[in-house]
């Protein structure tokens, strides 16, 4: 990666998809960059994994043409040989087999024009257990089958024209140079000096802790347009109820505390462990041509995500993380198909955006608002911002049409999602629902914000607003028991009432039904009990039970006993996110069979925390111990 000394400008350079090219089937790292004198990057390939004996492969890459060792950048397509070659013309080996080769640990180039290295080295010795003798590597000895003894580390000069090298500190029994640097005149490198407030850098937005991120279409894939953006930027084309993306998640990682400060169990994280805690920082309006300019938080690694009109994400998570330092703006065309590996990250390397932009300066984009003239290549969001001022993040979701011109097209309706309307806790403040500042955060705990939801009244009267005609709290149905008190099952086999599972203490039973296969459930003698079914093989025969040794296990008549296995439920929410769990969504959208059990700010605030991870808590320290 490449940054500025002050921390702007934080990008790829090389390597995403190079790990495994050095050595076939072993991960590595690119390790200890320096500059060569023909301009190449010197990059140390180390293993990934621990090894017993430590070495490294030194390597020269072309980091000016590529982003991989077989992608060139964009510039330079059509470029085909590889990006990185050893620069030691032996074979050496890394890991724990044994390389006749030696061991090489780091390299320092010299820049006097003599193509040397100067190099931590150690000889391949071999260990005589008999005797206790130290023998090198020659083919008789390594022949014989000696065990490799362990490195011994010191200086040489190596000469890359003649694959030579001379010792400049022997190496001895019980030491090791592991590293060597190379004092000498060079040429002063170009200062980079750091971003100043009121200068190069916005001073309010400096003081206020925030940068600037652009995206020059989220339509925008490698260079290439899923979308037709001309034709979805035309509000008289495409309303905004026909485009897919209209909101951007900023989502923060939540840092974890050491175990004497908070010490959690692996059951905080809730169902998706790999997905740790999250935090949401606000969500931004996607504009028509699916550009976005908004402030972010600086210094704070986030990642986004694209959603629609009810806040739900449309793609699979980001995972990828940015990060801003105060008053940076961070521009990139658009987004990246992680099945491609065609340049991405990387500001000089990737594609053209795709998105046209405005075609003519001083007139508004076809059928737009002409107060909202645009200069020519100009996003639609770089127009709003010019015009009306940089959006802000919201913690609630809400959109107003400022684009379509009436006299030509209807006005398309607002949206507003506004945690203000929770009749349960909300997981932000007060103020941040009020106004936005980059200490705003969304803090989704379930027991605390999505649990109160199940058990909420929500009756629906008649017209005259008085006679009860359906009690629609999610419990009256869901639950163990009926209203008046009676053991059922629950619709659905979908228990939400309060208490704590049975198979993992730490959560609450709903949390569990929702998110975590279950046995299908029947009344047995009063109870609730697992449905059993038999167990059947391939064929469809019937299995039994066997004990120990395999023999069959009979019962008090001499039968054999049916195996029996519980009825798995699938659960109605997947960690996945809330577009791929349907079997809970799409009960609540029109002429579904809960079509307004829940309101549209509470399917918000669902679709946000499953979105993330569904984590049972997202705050380490409201984790109950």
């Amino acid at each position: 990666y490449t940054m500025s000394p002050d921390g702007r400008q934080q990008e790829l350079l090389y390597g995403t998809d190079s790990n495994t090219t050095v050595v076939p089937g072993m991960q590595i790292d690119f390790v200890e960059p320096q500059q060569l004198p023909d301009g190449r990057m010197l990059a140390i390939a180390r293993p990934s994994a621990p090894t017993q004996r430590p070495a490294a492969i030194p390597l020269a890459i072309d980091t000016e043409n590529y982003v991989d060792n077989d992608q060139p950048t964009f510039l330079s397509a059509g470029l085909s040989a590889p990006a990185q070659e050893s620069l030691i013309n032996r074979e050496l080996i890394l890991g724990d087999a044994i390389s006749p080769a030696g061991r090489f640990i780091t390299v320092s180039p010299l820049f006097d024009g003599t193509d040397r290295l100067i190099a931590t080295w150690s000889q391949c010795l071999l260990s005589n257990a008999e005797d206790g003798t130290v023998l090198p590597c020659t083919e008789e000895n390594l022949a014989d089958g000696f065990p490799e003894a362990p490195p011994v580390y010191g200086v040489w000069v190596h000469d890359l024209v003649e694959n030579t090298q001379q010792p400049i500190i022997v190496p001895e029994e019980g030491e090791a140079f592991v590293e060597a640097i190379v004092l000498e005149p060079s040429q002063v490198p170009d200062f980079i000096p750091d971003g100043v407030a009121g200068l190069d850098l916005d001073a309010d937005r400096v003081a206020a802790g925030v940068g600037l991120l652009n995206i020059r279409s989220v339509y925008d894939f490698d260079g290439e347009a899923q979308e037709p953006i001309e034709v979805l930027r035309d509000p008289l084309q495409t309303p905004a109820a026909e485009r897919p993306a209209r909101f951007l998640r900023l989502v923060k990682a939540v840092s974890q505390a050491d175990d004497d400060v908070v010490d959690i169990d692996d059951t905080a994280f809730g169902a998706a462990r790999g997905q740790l805690m999250r935090e949401i920082l606000g969500y931004v309006p996607i504009e028509p041509d699916g550009s976005v300019l908004a402030e972010v938080p600086a210094d704070v690694a986030f990642y986004i995500s694209v959603l629609d009109a009810n806040g739900r994400r449309i793609g699979p998570r980001h995972q990828n993380w940015l990060q801003l330092r105060p008053g940076e703006e961070r521009a990139c065309v658009g987004c990246h198909d992680a099945d491609s590996s065609v340049p991405h990250g990387r500001a000089d390397a990737a594609a053209p955006s795709a998105n046209p932009g405005a075609p003519f300066s001083g007139s508004p984009f076809p059928n737009t608002v002409a107060e909202l003239f645009a200069d020519a290549d100009q996003t639609m969001a770089e127009v709003n911002a010019a015009r009306n001022g940089v959006r802000q993040p919201d913690v609630n979701l809400s959109f107003i049409d400022i684009w379509t011109n009436p006299e030509l097209a209807t006005v398309d309706p607002s949206i507003d999602l506004d945690y203000a309307e929770l009749s349960s806790t909300a997981p932000t403040t007060g103020e941040c629902i009020t106004q936005w500042t980059a200490l705003c955060r969304i803090v989704i705990n379930y027991e605390t914000h999505i649990h109160p939801l199940w058990n909420m009244d929500r009756p629906e009267l008649d017209e005259n607003g008085v006679a009860l005609e359906a009690d629609n709290r999610c419990t009256s149905c869901h639950s163990a028991t009926d209203a008046a008190g009676v053991l059922q099952i629950p619709v659905a086999q979908l228990n939400l009432d309060d208490g704590i599972s049975p198979d993992e203490p730490d959560h609450l039973n709903a949390y569990r039904e929702l998110l975590f296969s279950d046995g299908e459930q029947e009344v047995v003698n009063g109870v609730l009990a697992d449905v059993l079914v038999e167990n059947l093989d391939e064929a469809g025969n019937p299995l039994f039970e066997m004990d120990a040794d395999g023999n069959l296990v009979l019962d008090a008549n001499g039968a054999p006993i049916p195996d029996l296995i519980p009825v798995t439920q699938a659960p109605p929410l997947r960690v996945a996110g809330a577009a791929g769990s349907p079997r809970f969504f799409d009960l609540f959208e029109v002429g579904g069979s809960h079509e307004n059990y829940l309101t549209d700010v509470e399917l918000k605030l669902i679709s946000e925390w499953i979105d993330i991870g569904g984590q049972y808590y997202n705050n380490p320290f409201d984790v109950v111990p």
